[in-house]
């Protein structure tokens, strides 16, 4: 039986600059960082379904999340509203990524 051969990465490449793996500047966050700011999203995101719809309704929410947010609050089923708020944390982590998640947190803070 042959050895294998070792698979060689592009981080193991002997003349590949350390800055050419991952960009120059790119900042690297962790898995658990990751999860963390995913998981407080999802948090924030469960606070905002508990919220009446009629506060709701001063909040500009992307059109997507507000759907989201009245399909929670029709459910009656635990485990249908606990994968709701999972997509809801998704959506949250979307509109953190496309930069229209923070006009709708500063108008919950001016609410509270």
């Amino acid at each position: 039986m042959a050895g294998r051969a070792r698979h060689r990465f592009v981080s193991d490449a002997p003349d590949a600059p350390a800055d050419s793996v991952r960009g120059a500047g790119a900042e690297r966050v962790s898995r658990s960082q990751r999860k963390r700011d995913s998981a407080a999203l999802q948090a924030r995101g469960e606070k905002l379904a508990l919220l009446p719809p009629a506060q709701q309704a001063l909040l500009p929410l992307p059109s997507d999340l507000a759907g989201a947010l009245a399909d929670f609050r029709a459910m009656s089923s635990r485990e249908a509203r606990r994968r709701q708020l999972q997509y809801i944390g998704r959506l949250m982590r979307e509109a953190d990524e496309a930069g229209t998640l923070q006009p709708v947190l500063d108008a919950w803070a001016r609410l509270e």
